[in-house]
């Protein structure tokens, strides 16, 4: 199944195709995409992760087409 990944300024987009779409396994949970993107373990649990626009956790199923994006709790000036 694929999902559209808005990747975080910390994350890594190189799993990500040219559409910003994920390649994932039937199943596949919130928490496989921040592995995917290679997410640090201490960063992974400061943005708020949102799944088709709704707040998610990591155990979140996935299903084909979901939106997945983040917004960072913590940012600096």
């Amino acid at each position: 199944m694929k999902v559209r990944v808005f990747a975080p300024a910390f994350g890594d987009d190189a799993c990500l195709d040219r559409e910003g779409m994920l390649e994932l396994p039937e199943g596949a949970r919130l928490g496989e995409v921040l592995a995917a993107l290679k997410v640090p373990f201490p960063l992974s649990r400061l943005p708020l992760c949102m799944v088709n626009y709704r707040r998610a956790k990591p155990s979140t199923p996935l299903a084909e087409g979901d939106i997945v994006s983040f917004f960072s709790i913590v940012s600096g000036g």
